[in-house]
């Protein structure tokens, strides 16, 4: 490690991305420099290879495609690392904020790195951590004379507290004040002088391409017909909880669950009625489907083997079949929620009948409920393999 030189911080994106600052690249030139380059993962001390830490080497670089080097617009860059990441105790992917989260709750951020510590000192072998203030970004734009764009985000540290050059795309890590989820809200971009209250240093806020590095990782994936072992999306916390109801819409609520919970019984008779007719009418609609006497019921639940006559039928036949057995099966489909409220209705009822022979018309009806549901069931089964992608 001692032949090699520390230039920028990185951020473990999954197994096998890192993200940083597009302008740590600035003095590459090709393809053998990023060969050259190698990323240090688990390490806290620079100066020692500490047993724990991996040393990978880089495949690719993608920067951002808006990124222009001499304003510093758009500093955000993927790394692609040659093989997976080991995740363990020491390396594990940060969390992201959403695209939509609101950043103002955040009340406590701090700045990790081996920069240097003040103007004219030497970079420091051991990472260090500073606690950051936001700044807002009306003040922070008056300072730089309008150069503040919509994707900053501006902070500095407090007094005898100091990050500066060589903290290039440190992370910039909040959380709520009643949370323990730290979440890396930006990446240290540049600042004039050692991030001053009166100089604040400039971070590229992630949330706001949170859906670039979601889109380029996807894209690389699909590429290299690679999956990656921990998901960006997961990573992705959301800041804001969802709003709590209020008294009134919970008992509004509460008021209609009360309210299904119970089918008028002439309702219920019309609604079987309903839906018997509807199922009985798809399923006389699907197209014939040739058997053998070994062949098992529409409604068992292993589905048969499909004859070798329709095998051989001309394949765009096919596809109109399959396209048609999808569409009467999703209608079928569609009816079993109401089917089996209508079931649970009737047994309710039954339980509460006072008449031997309006108990014994339930039971028929809920025996004829459980063969349409089964049927219904066994179609699902039947045109699942049928319409399966691909079958011939």
């Amino acid at each position: 490690m001692n032949t090699y030189e520390h230039i920028c911080t990185g951020t473990v994106l999954n197994n096998q991305w890192i993200f940083t600052a597009a302008h740590c690249f600035r003095h590459l030139n090709g393809e053998n420099d990023i060969k050259s380059l190698q990323v240090v993962l688990g390490a806290h001390l620079l100066s020692e290879k500490e047993k724990h830490i991996q040393v990978l080497n880089v495949k690719q670089i993608i920067q951002h495609e808006l990124y222009d080097p001499k304003v510093q617009y758009y500093d955000i860059a993927l790394i692609q690392l040659n093989k997976p990441v080991q995740l363990n105790d020491y390396v594990q992917p940060a969390c992201l904020p959403m695209s939509s989260a609101t950043l103002e709750p955040l009340t406590e951020c701090y700045l990790a790195g081996w920069g240097v510590r003040d103007e004219g000192d030497e970079p420091v072998a051991i990472m260090q951590e500073v606690k950051v203030e936001r700044i807002n970004s009306k003040r922070c734009n008056k300072t730089y004379l309008g150069a503040i764009q919509e994707y900053h985000l501006c902070a500095s540290q407090k007094a005898n507290m100091k990050s500066c050059q060589g903290d290039s795309a440190a992370p910039l890590m909040c959380k709520r004040k009643t949370s323990t989820i730290f979440s890396v809200i930006g990446i240290a971009s540049w600042g004039s002088g050692c991030s001053q209250i009166n100089s604040p240093g400039i971070y590229t806020s992630t949330k706001d391409f949170v859906k670039w590095m979601v889109e380029k990782v996807t894209s690389e994936e699909i590429k290299s017909k690679t999956k990656v072992k921990e998901s960006v999306l997961k990573m992705i916390v959301p800041f804001e909880k969802p709003p709590n109801p209020s008294a009134k819409e919970e008992k509004n609520v509460e008021s209609s669950v009360q309210k299904s919970q119970k089918i008028p019984f002439s309702k219920t008779m019309n609604l079987l009625m309903q839906m018997t007719t509807s199922a009985s009418k798809h399923l006389q609609q699907l197209p014939a489907i040739t058997s053998t006497p070994e062949s098992k019921p529409i409604y068992q639940t292993q589905p048969p083997e499909i004859p070798v006559t329709r095998i051989q039928e001309n394949r765009s036949l096919k596809k109109r079949k399959k396209q048609l057995i999808m569409q009467k099966h999703q209608e079928a489909l569609s009816i079993a929620p109401k089917l089996i409220e209508t079931e649970q209705n009737l047994e309710d009822q039954s339980q509460d009948a006072q008449s031997e022979q309006t108990n014994t018309v339930l039971q028929q009806l809920i025996s004829a409920a459980l063969k349409l549901k089964a049927g219904i069931l066994g179609l699902f089964q039947k045109t699942a393999v049928l319409a399966e992608p691909g079958t011939r």
